[in-house]
């Protein structure tokens, strides 16, 4: 009977060692946060409009943008961790195989993503098959470049296209992060020579790079910052915490008083004053948060099955964001009259289905492929 008891504490004891608290790395939560928003605001295509129903008694969260701070906020984050992780990691990996395992990582999964969007989420949410020219401006990854240019964009999925010209634009800063006045003046003439080419394609009726395509790179470019002065984010004070919430809260209401007052998104009746303006509102908005974000998950512990499930939802979260529109197609087909008891399929059910086919379709392809060369690090 003792010797029993003995080994049932035993075993309890065995369970809560193996059940600890841990650490989860900050990406982590931010990931997941990230992929949260995403969700929040592609599900009004498929169900009942909640962004709408909770807001609507007090404002119009659209006529202000406030789903496009959000989108901001998510997919600038995306591109902000990556920014951050390849900086870490890349800094010093040749240019030639960088690219390749950068390819080999991402492109045969968007390939796979654009098939499967062809049949589903295009002709669902457009209204029309997407033509061939369509298709190849986004085989070749050019429709951020030339975006709607026979047909609209594939919604989400343009981010793929921002994220492989953020790389281009990663292999040609990435020696001059350790000095940051060189670093900047680069960006900066990166962001004039986007402008110009948006400028001199316009004048031939052709749209070039994407409306916030600047905005995100400069997403990018605030992530490789990071990454070089991470240590003294590390110990970045709880004064200075209060100044980025400060700067987030003011940024925020001067953006919504712009939307609100200027809606043609003028300033000073210029065109290009107001896209400035808004630039930097959206910046100061967003990235004060991403920088809380990052420095707030060093203290934060989980339990050790919480955190284990967190990193997988974590390694499906590029799949999660190329399938979770098919996935919720193809529901809403089977559902598609909003209703609450609609919302439960196609949220209650959608959500977890959407993270098990992307955790499958993710854990598959490393193993098949990634693993022969082990290829590591995130986007």
């Amino acid at each position: 009977m003792q010797t029993n008891l003995l080994k049932v504490l035993t075993t309890k004891k065995e369970q809560l060692a193996g059940d600890r608290l841990v650490i989860v790395d900050s990406t982590v939560y931010m990931t997941l946060i990230f992929v949260a928003v995403v969700l929040l605001l592609h599900h009004v295509n498929y169900t009942t409009d909640y962004l709408w129903e909770v807001t609507h008694r007090f404002f119009n969260p659209y006529e202000i943008r406030i789903d496009k701070l959000l989108q901001k906020f998510a997919v600038g984050g995306f591109l902000l961790l990556s920014g951050y992780k390849l900086s870490i990691s890349k800094l010093s990996e040749p240019a030639g195989q960088f690219l390749i395992n950068r390819i080999k990582r991402i492109y045969p999964l968007y390939l796979i993503a654009i098939w499967v969007f062809s049949f589903s989420a295009y002709p669902y949410l457009a209204g029309e098959m997407p033509s061939r020219p369509n298709l190849m401006v986004h085989i070749l990854g050019l429709q951020s470049v030339f975006p709607n240019l026979f047909q609209t964009n594939f919604l989400t999925i343009w981010f793929v296209s921002t994220l492989f010209c953020c790389y281009l634009l990663f292999l040609w800063l990435r020696k001059y992060l350790r000095r940051s006045s060189a670093f900047l003046i680069r960006v900066a003439l990166f962001l004039v020579a986007t402008a110009l080419i948006r400028q001199i394609a316009g004048t031939y009726n052709i749209a070039a790079f994407t409306e916030d395509f600047d905005t995100y790179t400069l997403f990018f470019c605030s992530g490789m910052l990071c990454a070089q002065h991470r240590d003294r984010l590390a110990r970045i004070t709880r004064m200075n915490k209060w100044a980025l919430a400060g700067t987030s809260i003011v940024s925020t209401v001067l953006l919504v008083a712009f939307r609100i007052y200027h809606p043609d998104n003028s300033l000073f009746g210029s065109a290009a004053v107001g896209y400035l303006f808004n630039i930097v509102a959206i910046l100061g908005s967003v990235l004060p948060v991403h920088l809380l974000l990052l420095t707030a998950g060093s203290k934060l512990k989980v339990r050790s099955k919480v955190a284990r499930l967190m990193g997988k939802m974590t390694a499906a979260s590029y799949c999660v964001f190329l399938f979770h529109r098919p996935i919720w197609t193809a529901l809403a087909q089977l559902w598609n009259q909003p209703s609450y008891l609609q919302s439960i399929f196609i949220l209650g059910f959608g959500i977890p289905l959407i993270f098990v086919v992307s955790y499958w379709a993710q854990t598959f392809y490393s193993q098949a492929v990634l693993s022969r060369r082990r290829i590591r690090t995130g986007l």
